[in-house]
């Protein structure tokens, strides 16, 4: 079943959901319990409803509010998130093997009847209650519900049994239950250790000496993602919680001059993104982890491959300075409009060669080329016309500062001009948006045009009149 698929089935089951009273067992200790030493689950996390729905201001959305409310009222406990697990490995779709969800329900009577009034067929198993409606089965014991999906053919009565059991052992403690306790709109967290476990990939193939130290540096490292809506914004974080060794292999450079603007051309900057990078460090990861993609990489153009065997040891370090960046610039407009870019990349002590031969194979094409002994310096013939300048946004401060960072500047355009289509009118609210990653994780900032009210606000504001024909073609 596809994330797609699920969401919905979720939302639904969410609104079936009334119930009151206090849990024997805090859920976060029943889905740490359940965490504790499953060697297959990849990511968890959980998504505060509660939150999430007030930031939103739901209670004054025309007709959903009061459905979300009726049905929502003293249902879960406001206080606790839903909390999710999914085992690996994924499939070639992206696709976990097994998803599980947990919800703090407390009257599994009132949840019977309602699962049972919305057409599931209630059956009993001890003390579970549970429904198995194709790869997705509910269960319900003492005051847990817990949702299991699977991508196969599998006993929902047995698996829904299983998951019970695992929640009433150990709680898991360290980086897992402090990961956890951590209060955000959205948060998911990847155990790299367990993700390396169950993959199917090429890492498999590396020597025994390299995934030996391969499986070292993955121990205990968790990729820590939150996602929170707030006051004239939306920030998406991720933060490496990584073994000492793991984050030792990391080559992003920081760079507090942004030394790639002087070879960025001229223009009004809309579009940014940059990068800086320890070439030393990167492909000597690539080389004893990705060996395989070098090569593609390297063997993709026969005349380079050529010359980047002349180069011996290290070509990539050899050929790459690791600073690079592009900007698009100039006033997009609905029709007729081609964008104009500027581009520059790093030249390694031994590539202007390479960039040369690289550059002749283009001569005659759309965009100008100028070869330092340092830089490759591009740009569209129009690039930057009657400026004298390079100009960045006031959102694109931190443009060329950090291991990757960029930005799109939306401010004074006529967004609303280009006639986007339902799906994508949220942009419409979009002030700018800006991204930056380096070594410790990384940040994208969604700017919105009211910095006082909250974005999803903003945004539900936006969309009311869909959400009322949605809930007018809803049977309720």
């Amino acid at each position: 079943m596809s994330l797609k698929q699920i969401l919905p089935i979720l939302a639904g089951f969410l609104f079936l959901v009334a119930c009151s009273g206090n849990n024997d067992r805090p859920i976060k200790e029943s889905v740490s319990a359940f965490m504790n030493d499953n060697e297959s689950i990849i990511a968890f996390g959980s998504l505060n409803y509660n939150q999430i729905l007030n930031k939103a201001e739901y209670k004054k959305i025309d007709k959903l509010g009061s459905l979300i409310e009726e049905r929502l009222s003293d249902a879960l406990n406001p206080e606790s998130p839903i909390y999710f697990a999914m085992e690996g490995p994924f499939d070639r779709n992206g696709n976990p093997k097994s998803t599980y969800v947990f919800l703090d329900v407390q009257n599994k009577d009132t949840l019977e009847d309602r699962l049972a009034s919305s057409g599931l067929f209630i059956e009993e198993a001890g003390e579970m209650k549970y429904s198995v409606n194709d790869d997705l089965s509910v269960g319900i014991k003492g005051n847990l519900a817990i949702v299991v999906i699977k991508n196969e053919d599998y006993d929902g009565k047995l698996a829904l049994e299983a998951a019970f059991n695992k929640t009433k052992g150990e709680i898991s403690g360290g980086k897992m239950d402090e990961l956890l306790s951590k209060n955000n709109d959205i948060a998911l967290n990847a155990n790299l250790e367990n993700l390396y476990g169950t993959s199917n990939t090429s890492l498999s193939k590396l020597s025994k000496p390299k995934q030996k130290e391969l499986t070292e540096m993955v121990k205990d490292s968790y990729l820590h993602a939150t996602l929170n809506f707030e006051k004239g914004k939306m920030v998406f974080k991720t933060e490496n919680l990584f073994s000492a060794a793991l984050q030792k292999r990391m080559f992003f450079k920081d760079d507090a001059n942004a030394s790639v603007l002087s070879n960025l051309g001229k223009g009004k900057a809309r579009i940014g993104i940059a990068a800086s990078i320890d070439m030393k460090k990167a492909e000597s990861f690539i080389d004893d982890f990705a060996a395989d993609f070098k090569e593609k990489m390297i063997n993709s153009d026969t005349k380079s491959a050529l010359a980047v065997m002349l180069l011996g040891d290290g070509p990539l370090n050899k050929v790459f300075s690791g600073i690079a960046g592009l900007v698009l610039v100039g006033e997009p407009q609905m029709m007729g409009f081609v964008p104009e870019l500027n581009f520059t990349v790093g030249i390694g002590k031994e590539g202007k060669p390479l960039f040369e031969l690289w550059a002749a194979s283009k001569s005659g094409g759309r965009f100008i080329y100028k070869i330092t002994d340092k830089n490759l310096i591009g740009s569209s013939p129009n690039a930057g016309a009657g400026m004298s300048s390079l100009v960045i946004p006031s959102c694109g401060k931190d443009f060329g500062k950090k291991g990757i960072s960029g930005f799109i500047n939306f401010e004074g355009l006529d967004v609303e001009s280009f006639y986007l289509p339902g799906a994508y009118k949220s942009i419409y609210v979009v002030k700018n948006i800006t991204f930056k990653v380096d070594n410790k994780g990384s940040e994208l900032v969604i700017n919105s045009t009211n910095p006082n009210q909250n974005i999803l606000k903003q945004i539900i504001d936006l969309n009311t009149q869909d959400l009322k024909d949605m809930m007018g073609n809803m049977a309720i």
